[in-house]
């Protein structure tokens, strides 16, 4: 009889060892997944002069991926600052145009996509934060070249209109897209 216990409290204790290890791989997974995951889209509700700047910002990024020089540089103000992943600054819409024409130099392909990470408007200014993805491709590469970017704007509201005052964009990230 006491051999029979002993068997039986061996096989029991096996057994909750089995389940104890189930269960601390099972809630390991799981943090392992939360941890690597990058967050969902977060539902950010805007006011209607946030929709205002985050829909001019639309328009950069969709100039942007035309690789139109011509529409860039008509959303930034004449006396703008650039500065780019680099540390290098452009003064002016002469230095971000030749910003925008060597990084569009040679390339057959020319994609960006966006995150909104941040927005900040009052009065006549905006602060707004975007995680960025540029997909690149050149004739002689036969695979995208794909960088992450930190995007940080600073817009003045002249007469009405949204433009750029300065743009200072990082490799350094808080997201991934």
């Amino acid at each position: 009889m006491a051999l029979y216990l002993k068997a039986y409290t061996i096989k029991k204790s096996i057994r909750l060892a089995t389940i104890l290890t189930f269960i601390l791989l099972t809630v390991g997974i799981v943090y392992l997944y939360y941890i690597f995951t990058p967050p969902s889209e977060q539902v950010i509700t805007l006011t209607e002069e946030e929709k205002e700047v985050v829909q001019f910002l639309s328009i950069y990024y969709l100039a942007m991926n035309e690789s139109s020089l011509n529409k860039v540089s008509k959303l930034f103000q004449k006396e703008a600052v650039l500065i780019s992943p680099k540390g290098d600054k452009y003064k002016g819409i002469d230095e971000i145009e030749s910003y925008y024409e060597n990084i569009w130099r040679g390339l057959e392909k020319f994609e960006i996509r966006k995150k909104l990470l941040s927005i900040e408007v009052k009065d006549n200014y905006a602060k707004v934060s975007y995680c960025s993805k540029s997909i690149e491709r050149s004739p002689a590469a036969r695979m995208d070249n794909i960088k992450t970017f930190r995007d940080d704007f600073v817009l003045v509201k002249q007469d009405d209109d949204w433009r750029i005052n300065g743009l200072t964009i990082s490799s350094e990230l808080s997201e991934v897209i």
